[in-house]
């Protein structure tokens, strides 16, 4: 009877251990094994081994469990037609069953699940050596299951919905500041945000005409908030290009009556309306511009946005000295 009793609970206890490490193993964050791949230390470089055919470790960690619980099974049976009659043996099966779910399933693999990043780095070195024992087996029964999986591809480990609900949680739980996880979500939405929702209207732009002399616009270019001004040849739709303040002011010392805005003008970047917000912001670093000409279908000028509307989606709205209220 004594046999039977350390029998039963051997085979709980090695299940359940089997049980947690599968846990484990599937619920440790990814995030962490990509930080590990640079490291030199034996339990990092055992671990990112272990993740690097994750498959073929769970694949070994479940035949040790089933190994352990039909070969137990079968000796706990053996034992227990010694030493128990026919309903003795119909309770011991029942008592076993229900043992083996809640203490060889749902409590370890729970407790595995909750604990990972601890339980881990310490099943690593047992994983890692049982992987490589068992690989014959392991790699035959991973093989007929790919046989089933040809062809598909595996499901995204992170998705885009998964960070946004990362941010917001670790907000609640005081890991990261509000403005912080507000941040995250904002820049989300940069993919889903266009050059059109930016911009500023066409009806709100400053612009001078090419042909305009420099030294008519003296008096009023010192006043004027915007750094970059939009340049036009015959109409509105006609732009030019850009002219920077700066440029227009070092223009003016000394000026020449013949000096136009022409001579001082800038290449602009055109976009369509339909770009996304973070393609704006690669087409800005490629040109190494702040400001993009926004155009419709049809070529016409519909508005302009700068690298600091877009940077706003992200930040808020950031004022500088020279911004005035209810300014764009």
């Amino acid at each position: 009877m004594t046999l039977l009793i350390i029998t039963i609970v051997v085979v709980i206890v090695l299940s359940a251990l089997f049980s947690g490490a599968e846990a484990a193993l599937l619920s440790f964050p990814r995030s962490r094994i990509l930080g590990l791949k640079h490291s030199h230390t034996r339990r990092d470089k055992r671990l990112v081994k272990i993740y690097d055919d994750l498959p073929q470790a769970i694949t070994t960690i479940v035949v040790l469990n089933n190994l352990s619980n039909i070969a137990g099974s079968l000796f706990v049976g053996s034992l227990a037609a010694s030493v128990l009659n026919s309903t003795g043996i119909g309770i011991l099966s029942a008592l076993l069953t229900f043992s083996l779910i809640v203490f060889s399933e749902v409590i370890p693999k729970t407790f595995g699940e909750y604990h990972a990043q601890t339980l881990v780095p310490r099943v690593s070195l047992a994983t890692r050596w049982a992987t490589i024992l068992l690989f014959p087996i392991s790699w035959v029964l991973t093989s007929i299951a790919k046989l089933f999986t040809r062809g598909a591809k595996p499901s995204l480990n992170t998705s885009e919905r998964e960070i946004r609900l990362l941010a917001l949680k670790g907000r609640r739980e005081g890991v990261i500041e509000e403005d912080e996880a507000l941040m995250v979500q904002r820049i989300f939405r940069l993919n889903d945000i266009t050059a059109r929702d930016l911009m500023t209207p066409d009806e709100r732009i400053l612009f001078l005409p090419a042909d305009t002399p420099l030294a008519s616009i003296a008096e009023p270019l010192p006043q004027m908030v915007h750094s970059r001004i939009l340049v036009t040849g015959d109409s509105f739709h006609d732009v030019i290009g850009i002219a920077l303040k700066d440029d227009l002011l070092e223009g003016l010392v000394p000026a020449s009556p013949h000096e136009t805005v022409r001579d001082v003008v800038r290449p602009a970047l055109f976009v369509e309306s339909t770009v996304k917000a973070d393609d704006l912001i690669r087409l800005f670093q490629e040109h190494r511009t702040h400001l993009a000409v926004v155009r419709s279908a049809d070529d016409k000028t519909i508005g302009v946005v700068t690298l600091e509307d877009v940077i706003e989606e992200v930040f808020g709205d950031i004022k500088d000295e020279t911004d005035r209220p209810h300014e764009h």
